[in-house]
């Protein structure tokens, strides 16, 4: 019994109670209202006295299962639907519009569009000066408008005498919003409570300087430097803060401001099919030969289904899981993984405004052809000056892959290897050996590091400086790292 004195279980409660006011006179006449007697014959209070009879027991039973069923009826019965949320307008707004509907709810006003999907070219955020009139002010509309999320903000800023008359003229704009979309209440922020029109409030805080509050019934004896009124609505899926403030340092001293945001839950994502999408990228050969070099293979490799996610956008890979229940040692399946994650797709197709990725089942094999054996004497060796470069490191990656130890002692080092460049123009190099500039201290390590970092991301063009083919042409590399002054 002892769980009937906590809410966990109302119906041990009402047991607890049973037993305990029962003894008490008047007792039998306060729970003769409990619908058992009339389901099971027996009175409730009265069969669950203890007894040491079976009989007793048995209707003692039969009443609290009775009580039990009866009690339940309304939490089985059929839920009562949610109610709809209530609508947010603005004058002749109202949240959830796109933006045509809004285009057309203020007609004549010209409109500056802020951004626009660089893929369709439709108008994603729009703005306009003094498009409204609300509670007697003329207000500034912005509107964005994206798939899953939509909002409007109003906006204006004017020249009060005081803070008196700012905080009157935003409560004329709450009060205009009172009338197109209910009832708004105060933010839960430190402050007084304002009560206006039909049956709203708002938060009111004051200061005098920048710390000393004013209390609202003695704004007209204080010196305000700053004063806010602020109010809200929330909903669900939807919500309006609403803002009032006075700067006394601010030439338009009065600023109204007015969010509403909407939003709606995003579906399922959606599913494409490997087979019907045309890869645009895929791990170079370098890359390969590095991920697998000390990986464990099967002589004919292995094929690893890869759950993925793909960008709309960029039709980038986000990221993968492998399917099923992990059949391939952990070094397999990351290795898969880091394939998978370098492939790129045309999402030319689907609707690249929408910012849920889609889903892509994507097959990957891993094998051991992917490392490449280093036969560096068999080519005739080509100084880096004959090499032509399509791509090489941005400063900002040679700037990471300096040793932080170095750059402050002003330490500099030349890192030189050998590399060959393979049929898509990444390459393959040796380890690389350091020598350093300054002898003071040996921080080699550090720098064929850094090296390692920045030569992956060097390739090769398909020709030579002198016109012939560049793959499997071995060279001398080196990547310097300079102290500048």
């Amino acid at each position: 019994m002892g769980i009937g004195i906590s809410d966990e279980s109302g119906m041990a409660h009402h047991r607890v109670r049973l037993d305990g006011v029962n003894p008490l006179g008047g007792g039998h006449a306060i729970h003769a209202l409990v619908p058992a007697p009339a389901v099971a014959g027996v009175s409730a209070v009265r069969s669950m006295r203890l007894g040491s009879r079976p009989a007793a027991a048995a209707a003692r039973l039969r009443a609290l299962f009775a009580l039990i069923g009866v009690l339940a009826l309304p939490l089985t019965g059929t839920a009562a639907p949610a109610a709809e949320p209530r609508a947010i307008r603005m004058g002749p707004l109202e949240l959830g519009m796109r933006i045509h509907e809004i285009k057309a709810a203020l007609p004549g006003v010209s409109w500056k569009v802020v951004s626009a999907s660089v893929f369709t070219g439709r108008e994603l955020q729009v703005a306009a000066e003094g498009a409204l009139e609300l509670g007697g002010q003329r207000m500034k509309v912005e509107v964005r408008d994206t798939p899953y999320e939509w909002n409007i903000g109003l906006s204006a800023d004017f020249t009060e005498a005081s803070p008196q008359a700012c905080e009157q003229a935003g409560l004329a704009v709450f009060s205009a919003l009172e009338t197109g979309s209910g009832p708004l209440t105060a933010i839960r922020d430190p402050g007084e409570t304002v009560t206006f029109g039909r049956a709203s409030s708002a938060r009111f805080t004051a200061f005098e300087g920048r710390r000393d509050p004013v209390a609202r019934q003695s704004l007209a004896r204080s010196a305000v430097h700053t004063l806010v009124l602020s109010a809200q609505i929330q909903e669900p899926r939807q919500e309006l803060r609403a803002t009032a403030s006075f700067d006394a340092k601010g030439a338009r001293n009065c600023r109204v401001n007015i969010m509403a945001l909407g939003w709606e839950r995003k579906p399922p994502m959606q599913a494409v099919t490997y087979d019907e999408s045309k890869t645009l990228r895929r791990m170079n050969i370098g890359d390969r030969h590095r991920l697998a070099s000390g990986v464990a293979l099967p002589e004919g490799g292995v094929s690893v289904s890869m759950h993925c996610q793909v960008s709309r956008q960029s039709g980038q890979v986000l990221q993968c899981r492998e399917l099923g229940d992990r059949p391939f040692p952990a070094a397999i399946s990351n290795v898969a993984g880091r394939y998978a994650g370098a492939m790129a797709f045309d999402m030319s197709g689907i609707d690249r405004d929408d910012p849920q990725p889609v889903l892509m089942d994507i097959p990957v094999r891993v094998s051991p052809d992917d490392v490449k054996p280093l036969n560096f004497g068999a080519a005739p060796m080509l100084a880096m000056s004959d090499v032509v470069f399509a791509r090489t490191p941005p400063a900002k990656e040679v700037q990471y892959a300096f040793p932080m130890k170095a750059l402050r002692k002003g330490v500099g080092a030349r890192a030189e290897t050998l590399c060959q460049i393979q049929a898509d123009g990444s390459l393959i190099c040796l380890p690389a050996a350091v020598r350093q500039t300054d002898g003071q201290s040996d921080m080699a390590p550090d720098f064929a590091r850094g090296a390692a970092r920045l030569l992956p991301q060097y390739h090769a063009a398909p020709t030579l400086k002198d016109g012939g083919p560049s793959a499997g042409q071995v060279f001398g590399m080196g990547v310097s790292f300079v102290v500048s002054e």
